[in-house]
């Protein structure tokens, strides 16, 4: 069920399978919109008893960050970085709230370090 929810939810807030062919148009408002998306969409499935944790506001801050950091023309990183946040909300909904936030916390350095640190601004070579 969590692969599957995973897919659910990124399609609710616009990560559907339609953007495999998106070409040439903006993507900010896509990322924008999904980001946007997210805390509602967790606290829906939460609600319903999805076998999610409610919404944690300071992954979806970076989320935020991450989405308005990235190239206009591109939405990987964002995409990519929400993956991250949905399946962690997913492996955290029956974990104490003290280790919740531990894992929260985890994660929110690795993303920060992984695509918004001046590293990872930096191009990479092939």
């Amino acid at each position: 069920m969590s692969g599957e929810l995973k897919k659910i939810i990124s399609y609710e807030i616009g990560f559907g399978k339609h953007l495999i062919g998106f070409h040439g148009g903006l993507c900010e408002p896509i990322r924008i919109n999904a980001v946007n998306r997210l805390a509602e969409t967790i606290q829906r499935h939460y609600d319903a008893g999805d076998g999610i944790a409610p919404p944690n506001s300071d992954l979806i801050s970076v989320l935020g960050n991450i989405a308005a950091h990235e190239n206009m023309f591109f939405l990987t990183n964002t995409k990519h970085a929400a993956s991250y946040v949905i399946e962690e909300h997913i492996r955290q909904a029956n974990v104490p709230e003290s280790e919740r936030r531990a894992a929260y916390e985890t994660l929110k350095r690795k993303l920060e370090e992984d695509y918004l640190s001046e590293e990872a601004a930096r191009p990479r070579g092939r």
